[in-house]
């Protein structure tokens, strides 16, 4: 009976015992018009390029160089003792371009820049120049890589795939001319595809979310001409979508072609359609349930926890100091404009500027917009949050410019949601005056019976619905601005 099994490997350090100069010379190095005899074993030693030529054609037995730094090859070719040894600068500066001119990596081992820890600021930098070392095929501006200069640059790939979702998330809180993914586009742009699907393909990669990796690649795509139908395939490969949320899906399913399709891509959608509608809203983006997987267990290996922080937005007896305003101060615009808050509505009584949804989040003093719907029951307006969720406690509406048995707020109710489907209603409205006049605004509290105060009072939507006739008896909804009041939850820079 065969016993249990043992795990060995031969000790590398026994090639120490091994006569390598007792062996045949059978090779020749011509370095700079004179002859050096070796043998084939050594010469694939010292080289991995003679190696794969060796590998391909066994009957080469003559590899010439030529190198800028003059030295003694004899003291390159004793490298292979195993010795150490101290060397001038000159000497090392020779074994430098000779490393570099065979193919061989402890190039890197010489070279100071190399010998730093690896940052997210120097990664890079650091895989530029190593490709432009490898290959002297590389130029400065435009490096054509192939599969055998990817070599040496192992421990670089897995950095950058171990901090994607920090090098992704650089600079866009605080709106720098150059964020993160204009680095990694920039970047990849001179090393081409190959190089972004060893990052996404390494084991380590970690995301905050899969909805960001997807955006990453649409907006790759659409900014670099270069890349080709099949390489935007390749790179969609990499979507698990079964994480997508339902927002990124509709994207997905708006520009992708069915001629596009491929087995690997399939196999990830059928992922996604096995869910059951319970556990794609376990896959939704919630900040109060983050990296879930189907399941409902954190999936640590992938996805990174946002680190998040609560800001309070108090009521100061103002009308233009609340949600809206944090916003507009913190993205230096409009928050629907640098997508901050998505404004949507039931119906717009027509196309003017002047009547969007929108306009509702604008300051309070602008009393030429307004937010105007159709004259139909239960007209509603929809504010959903990107990147953030708040607790409601208070909110503020003020009036249109409109007569006192006007077109005005009459009866209401307020809701949230997490998801854009089921609501809660945490304030409801009826018969209320208080807005029954010309640009009249007025403060409601929240006090809701069905909300907590635990966590989960955070939320992703918040919508305003009309449940009666206005003050004028019909169903127009209508009025100039909104403002909101309590905690944000967002993520820290």
């Amino acid at each position: 009976m065969e016993g249990k099994k043992i795990d060995f490997i031969l000790n590398l350090t026994n090639i120490k015992n091994v006569p390598l100069n007792k062996y045949q010379k059978d090779f020749t190095f011509v370095v700079n018009g004179k002859k050096y005899q070796t043998n084939r074993f050594i010469a694939d030693l010292l080289s991995p390029k003679i190696a794969q030529f060796h590998y391909i054609d066994e009957s080469i037995e003559e590899y010439h160089l030529t190198t800028q730094q003059q030295g003694d090859f004899e003291q390159f070719i004793k490298l292979v003792d195993f010795e150490h040894n101290f060397y001038s600068e000159t000497e090392i500066n020779f074994f430098r371009e000779l490393f570099i001119e065979l193919g061989n990596d402890e190039y890197f081992n010489l070279n100071s820049q190399f010998c730093e820890l690896i940052t997210i600021h120097n990664v890079f930098s650091r895989i530029r120049n190593k490709l432009l070392l490898s290959s002297k095929s590389l130029t400065s501006t435009n490096p054509s890589i192939n599969q055998s200069t990817f070599t040496g640059i192992e421990n670089e790939i897995t950095f950058i795939s171990e901090h994607f979702y920090q090098i992704m998330n650089q600079g866009e809180e605080r709106e720098e001319k150059e964020t993160g993914k204009d680095v990694i586009n920039e970047n990849i742009t001179i090393f081409g595809i190959d190089i972004l699907e060893m990052i996404l393909q390494n084991d380590n990669l970690k995301l905050y979310d899969e909805d960001s990796l997807f955006n990453f690649i649409l907006t790759i795509v659409e900014t670099n001409d270069q890349y080709s139908i099949c390489e935007f395939i390749r790179l969609l490969e990499n979507i698990q979508f079964e994480y997508l949320s339902h927002e990124s899906i509709e994207k997905f399913i708006s520009i992708f072609e069915l001629e596009y399709l491929n087995e690997k891509i399939w196999l990830s959608i059928c992922q996604r359609l096995l869910l059951t509608p319970k556990q794609e809203f376990l896959h939704k983006k919630d900040y109060n349930n983050p990296n879930q997987d189907k399941n409902g267990n954190q999936n640590q290996n992938r996805y990174i926890i946002k680190p998040m922080n609560t800001i309070n937005i108090s009521y100061k007896n103002t009308i233009n100091e609340g949600l809206f305003h944090y916003l507009r101060q913190k993205c230096s615009r409009d928050p629907h404009d640098c997508g901050l808050v998505t404004v949507t509505s039931s119906s717009i009584i027509n196309n003017s500027s002047n009547y969007q949804p929108e306009n509702s989040i604008n300051p309070f003093d602008d009393d030429s917009h307004m937010f105007y719907s159709k004259n139909q029951p239960n007209q509603w307006i929809c504010y959903e949050f990107h990147d953030f969720q708040f607790k409601l406690s208070k909110y503020q509406i003020r009036s249109f410019n409109g007569g006192p048995n006007n077109y005005h707020l009459k009866s209401w109710v307020l809701e949230t949601s997490n998801d854009g489907q089921t609501w809660h209603e945490i304030d409801r409205q009826t018969n209320n005056s208080l807005l029954r006049g010309q640009k009249n605004h007025s403060t409601f509290d929240i006090n809701s019976p069905t909300l907590s105060s635990s966590s989960t009072d955070f939320f992703k939507f918040i919508q305003l619905r009309q449940i009666d006739q206005n003050w004028y008896g019909t169903n127009y909804l209508i009025f100039n601005s909104i403002e909101f009041y309590g905690e944000i939850l967002e993520s820290i820079s």
